[in-house]
């Protein structure tokens, strides 16, 4: 990789996963401002196949071109476009996808429930509360308020669009297009769920005659994910020095127990 973030690697032409299928180099890209890593394909541009192949049929025509790989002069190499694909993101498939699983141009979003039978000791405690994927949206919205107000303050954004950048997350449950799926599914195209959250404030912000002169002004995406995951770690660390604290105090009573006798089970 040089300075300028393009890369290059050695491989030899791949052969398609099923019969009369498109062959493709699958790609894994993990970069600054993703908050997991994102699969998408380099299709070889000479194949017959391309118009056939589910996946690539599955993504908008004016995109498909993201996808397919254009030879270089001498023939033998390839160069595909940057990752980020334009303004959109390029589009993203499952890490499993493969013949019988080739059907959709992005993976189905799957969250984790507080109460979930997979993680009998962390469902319902305060932690998993305070860490949940509600609880990040809350965290990415609160910053944006905050970072608006901030900017108000000091006169670089209109106060009245600051006080409603305020309210819109306040009311952030009132707005589907808020919600953790909605976001994660939105998200799938740039890896990082502040693209589609800015959006839907935008979008908001016009919809209630407000300009987004105090929305995200000067900030990056990775600003706004690493304050909110500190912030989640703040509230989250409250819970784990309040219970602390409470086995602490109970630590009096534990010497007495000693040697006295007691019911044993096991699973």
């Amino acid at each position: 990789m040089d300075d300028a973030g393009h890369f290059t690697f050695t491989t030899v032409d791949p052969g398609p996963t099923r019969e009369g299928g498109a062959p493709f180099i699958l790609v894994c890209v993990f970069a600054r401002g993703l908050l997991d890593r994102v699969f998408t394909r380099a299709y070889l541009p000479e194949s017959d196949a391309l118009g056939e192949d589910p996946l690539l049929s599955s993504v908008e025509e004016s995109r498909r071109g993201t996808l397919i790989a254009q030879r270089e002069s001498d023939g033998g190499s390839c160069s595909t476009s940057p990752c980020r694909g334009g303004r959109d993101g390029l589009p993203v498939v499952p890490a499993d996808s493969g013949p019988e699983r080739s059907s959709s141009s992005g993976a189905e979003p799957v969250l984790m429930a507080p109460s979930s039978l997979f993680t009998p000791a962390w469902a319902n405690t305060r932690a998993a509360e305070t860490l949940s994927e509600q609880a990040f949206v809350d965290a990415l919205l609160d910053v944006e308020a905050a970072w608006g107000a901030v900017l108000a303050e000091h006169g670089f954004a209109e106060r009245s669009d600051a006080e409603e950048l305020t309210a819109i997350c306040a009311d952030r449950r009132q707005l589907p297009a808020l919600a953790p799926e909605q976001l994660a599914e939105a998200a799938a195209g740039g890896g990082n769920p502040v693209i589609p959250l800015l959006k839907a404030l935008r979008a908001e912000l016009a919809e209630r005659g407000a300009g987004d002169s105090a929305l995200h002004r000067g900030a990056t995406s990775q600003d706004i994910l690493d304050t909110a995951v500190v912030l989640l770690c703040l509230r989250a660390a409250r819970h784990a020095v309040e219970d602390a604290r409470a086995a602490a105090a109970s630590w009096p009573i534990w010497p007495s127990g000693i040697g006295a006798p007691s019911a044993l089970r096991t699973l």
